[in-house]
């Protein structure tokens, strides 16, 4: 009886010991995802770091692009394109808006939509720029809304974002003032049917 007892001793001490290891390997798990979860968070806050780096650049490099196209456009105002880059609802959203004497206006509220293609243009130059190598941008009609009045000032700034962008713009457009403006222009006339260049 004696045996006995003995011998469900040492299965409790064994049962103790197989718990003792088993309490060090999962303390070791612990330790290992816990260092791990620190060096996620750290992963974590470099890439936010990035993000809002690379957010304010884009913020700048639109902003720039855009404003400098609407100044030279609608030169008698004092406009300016913002860019914001803002969290809702766990997910980056890009805000943009145009302000005038430090007021801020939606895109399309009263402003007009010839400022919103001016914007619009300037915006795909500023992608092109950004994801491209070649540096050209292709475009039917971008200043179908904006007033015969703008069209000269519209002409002169492609020309300059052309030259300080070394970028090329080919443009198929009714406006007869780009074509002034343009380095090669081509008429496009339908005859029987048939679109001939002229």
């Amino acid at each position: 009886m004696l045996q006995n007892y003995r011998n469900k001793i040492d299965d409790k001490r064994a049962e103790v010991r197989v718990r003792e290891k088993s309490e060090k390997v999962l303390k070791s798990k612990l330790k290992h995802l816990e260092e791990e979860s620190k060096s996620l968070e750290e992963a974590r806050d470099i890439f936010k770091k990035a993000a809002l780096l690379t957010q304010n650049y884009l913020a700048s490099h639109l902003s720039t692009i855009v404003t400098k196209a609407l100044r030279a456009t609608f030169f008698e105002k004092d406009m300016h394109f913002k860019v914001e880059f803002v969290e809702r609802r766990n997910v980056t959203e890009c805000d943009m808006w145009f302000e005038e004497n430090g007021h801020s206006y939606s895109l399309l509220e009263s402003r007009g939509y010839g400022m919103t293609d001016i914007a619009s243009f300037a915006l795909r130059v500023a992608y092109v720029l950004l994801h491209s190598s070649e540096n050209m941008l292709v475009i039917d009609e971008p200043f179908r809304n904006l007033s015969e009045d703008k069209h000269e000032a519209a002409s002169q700034m492609i020309k300059e974002l052309s030259k300080e962008l070394d970028m090329q713009f080919i443009i198929s457009t009714h406006v007869a003032m780009l074509r002034e403006y343009a380095d090669k222009s081509f008429q496009i006339l339908q005859k029987e049917g048939v679109s001939k260049s002229y």
